[in-house]
């Protein structure tokens, strides 16, 4: 509809009617949201409580009413502080405001003002069937993956404005203002997906990095717990508390707070995955739950049953099963 009012769609797109596009859009939806739960039937029994968790879609009553407008706003709101401030925001920020410019300056104010209404409307649905899940999907960093088409659409239509401006060699007043942002805003937007690439790709190798070393005393402590009882090997383990962050993530997690939430922990609590790809290690262990086990008297870092370190504390809780206390990182780095 937004590309048809301000007369930049393709010829095969133009010729059909608004409701030939709905129609379609609509189609579309549902058929995600249909391929969503199939996949979720038929994969449900390889999932584990964290899979099951994001599975479930919310009841119809709770769709139509005002809670559901506020997850529409909650998605928005987690962008903007995963973005954090200053340039990366900056930039956001003036893409959009171009291309609310070269709206208003294609369409008319009126006109206009009812077009970005629209699109703000689009971009409060573009999460698509993910907006139906019981519980809120700002829990998986990776599910704000339709940032990016949403992002991509309002480039490329961003382009096609300012070439049709170019085009009509119109440079006076507001019309050069809003040409002259609109290419501004491009460029910086180009700057934030490099400098925001780089940096993703710095993070993930230097937590990757940071976690084998941990990983490698890790095991190391719980051999060590081990030989205290050989005869008694560990096959089940409960594991409290996080991976911290790599300290050279400081300062980019301080300028991208999305890096933080974006780079995976190898393990965290009770994520039985991470206890999984420990095996790759050497330490096959499989997870147990918390609730089975009474943690208020465990015993002393000085008794023979347990080991203590300044990353890690282990304790022996029965014959088979071990207790990993991940801690943080004493003195982490100030962020310059």
């Amino acid at each position: 509809m937004i590309g048809a009012e301000l007369r930049l769609l393709s010829a095969p797109l133009a010729v059909m009617s608004l409701r030939a596009r709905f129609l379609r859009s609509a189609v579309a939806f549902g058929a995600a949201l249909l391929a969503y739960r199939i996949v979720a039937l038929l994969t449900v029994e390889q999932w584990n409580g964290y899979g099951e968790r994001l599975s479930q879609v919310m009841d119809t009553s709770k769709i139509f009413s005002l809670a559901f407008a506020g997850r529409l706003v909650e998605v928005w709101t987690q962008v903007v502080g995963d973005f954090g401030q200053d340039l990366p925001l900056l930039a956001l920020l003036g893409l959009v405001a171009s291309y609310g410019l070269m709206v208003l300056k294609r369409a008319g104010f009126p006109r206009g003002l009812a077009l970005l209404g629209f699109a703000a409307l689009v971009a409060c649905a573009s999460p698509g069937p993910l907006l139906l899940l019981k519980d809120s999907m700002l829990d998986v960093p990776r599910m704000l993956l339709f940032l990016g088409p949403l992002l991509t659409f309002v480039s490329v239509q961003l382009v096609a404005l300012v070439y049709s401006d170019s085009r009509q060699h119109v440079r006076v007043g507001f019309s050069l203002l809003s040409t002259v942002c609109a290419k501004i805003s491009l460029v910086a937007f180009a700057w934030l997906l490099l400098v925001f690439s780089y940096a993703y790709g710095h993070s993930f190798q230097a937590q990757n990095l940071f976690e084998q070393q941990r990983i490698s005393r890790l095991i190391w402590g719980v051999s060590e717990l081990q030989s205290v009882s050989p005869a008694d090997e560990f096959r089940h383990a409960l594991v409290e508390g996080v991976m911290p962050a790599s300290p050279l993530l400081s300062n980019t997690v301080r300028k991208f707070p999305l890096i933080d939430r974006l780079v995976p922990r190898l393990l965290q609590d009770g994520w039985s995955h991470g206890l999984r790809q420990l095996a790759f290690y050497g330490l096959n262990l499989d997870r147990v739950k918390g609730a089975d086990f009474d943690r208020s008297n465990l015993p002393d870092c000085s008794a023979a049953q347990s080991l203590c370190r300044s990353e890690f504390r282990l304790f022996r809780l029965n014959r088979e099963t071990i207790l990993i206390k991940l801690l943080p990182i004493a003195n982490p780095p100030d962020q310059k």
